[in-house]
């Protein structure tokens, strides 16, 4: 197989990196080194090297993950995920306790509807502001 042909290092998937050695290649970008050279460097994707960089940004070095997923998912170990799932839960609360009392009130006006309905067969059809002769009042 020619050079050219050859895979990237970073196209593996199964990688893991501990948190040592993503800290020592967020150092070396935030000392001037450049992230694409890093990147073929160590074989692993910039983007990944950027994701690392951003991440010690936010939170500093305990940002970063050990090897391996943690427990609940990639997503679920972020505190941003965890507490944009709260409001998640928070809100859906709010719309069970709105859907609960929109379906108490819909149920009574439907009561009150049939009731009035039922009122109106039972009185007489002439209306209360017409006079006998059927012409309205003034």
């Amino acid at each position: 197989m020619s050079e050219q042909q050859a895979e990237p290092k970073h196209k593996n998937p199964q990688r893991q990196h501990s948190r040592e050695f993503k800290m020592a290649a967020v150092r070396r970008m935030l000392a001037g080194e450049s992230s694409s050279e890093l990147a073929r460097e160590l074989g692993v994707a910039r983007k990944l090297l950027n994701d690392w960089r951003a991440r010690v940004r936010e939170g500093g070095e305990a940002n970063l993950r050990e090897k391996g997923r943690p427990p609940g998912g990639l997503r679920a170990s972020r505190p941003e995920t965890r507490s944009a799932a709260a409001e998640v839960a928070r809100l859906e609360g709010i719309i069970g306790k709105q859907q609960a009392l929109l379906d108490f009130f819909q149920d009574a006006l439907q009561r009150v509807e049939r009731a009035e309905a039922a009122a109106g067969k039972a009185r007489s059809t002439t209306p209360s502001n017409t006079p006998e002769n059927g012409s309205p009042t003034r």
